[in-house]
């Protein structure tokens, strides 16, 4: 799964080198106004187990018309 595909909006704030790991550790924060919510991805981004999440989303999760895909019939 990549970053972006658990239902909410996200916006990558930061990005550490971690030595001896393919890939960095990337921090990111929901995008909807005064959201507390934060996911940090440590190795690949394709895998779940990567994502630990901070923090509960105060807001319910965008519709399809909100993320710039057609909505659901």
């Amino acid at each position: 799964m990549a970053p972006s595909e658990d239902g909410y909006r996200w916006r990558k704030y930061g990005q550490k080198i971690i030595k001896g790991a393919a890939f960095p550790r990337s921090y990111y924060r929901c995008t909807a106004p005064n959201c507390p919510a934060r996911k940090h991805v440590e190795g690949d981004p394709k895998d779940p187990g990567s994502i630990a999440y901070e923090g509960i989303h105060n807001h319910e999760p965008p519709t399809g018309s909100n993320r710039g895909e057609p909505p659901a019939m």
